[in-house]
C-alpha cells in the first residue's frame, strides 16, 4: 500500500486535463491513480483514518491537509510517481507538464504488506 499526506491545489492549472496522484509504468495501467480514474489494483481506500465511501478522486478533499492510504491487491513492482504523470519524454523548458497534479506532499510511505484498518488510521496520526 501506499500512505501519504496530501493538500492540492484547488485550483488546477490544467482542469480538464487528467491529474495523477499515482503512475507506474506497468503496461496495463492498472495501478493509476487520477482525477479521471483508478487502476483495477486499489481494493481500500482510508481518508484522515477512516474507509473513504468510494475509491475515487472524489473522496479527498483539496486545499486541506488530508491523509490518504491506498491498498493494492498485488505487488507493485514498477517505478511509480507520485503527483505527476510517468512520462519518459522531456518537457520543454518553462512549460507545464498537463498530468502533474498542483500541491504539496509529506510523509510518503511504500508498505510491503497490506495494512489493518487500525493500522491505516494509526499512520494518519504520523510517526513524531
Amino acid at each position: 500500500g501506499v500512505s501519504l499526506w496530501l493538500k492540492t491545489a484547488e485550483v488546477q492549472p490544467h482542469p480538464d486535463s487528467q491529474l495523477f496522484l499515482i503512475d507506474t509504468k506497468d503496461a496495463l495501467r492498472s495501478h493509476r491513480f487520477s482525477t479521471r480514474n483508478t487502476g483495477v489494483s486499489w481494493v481500500s481506500m482510508y481518508v484522515n483514518g477512516g474507509a473513504a465511501p468510494s475509491i475515487s478522486w472524489s473522496s479527498i478533499p483539496t486545499s486541506t491537509w488530508t491523509h490518504v492510504h491506498l491498498e493494492t491487491d498485488v505487488e507493485i513492482r514498477d517505478p511509480m510517481t507520485i503527483m505527476a504523470l510517468a512520462i519518459e519524454e522531456q518537457v520543454e523548458d518553462g512549460q507545464d507538464f498537463a498530468g502533474n497534479l498542483k500541491g504539496q506532499l509529506a510523509e510518503v510511505y511504500l508498505w510491503s504488506r497490506p495494512l489493518q484498518a487500525f493500522e491505516a488510521a494509526a499512520t494518519s496520526r504520523g510517526f513524531n
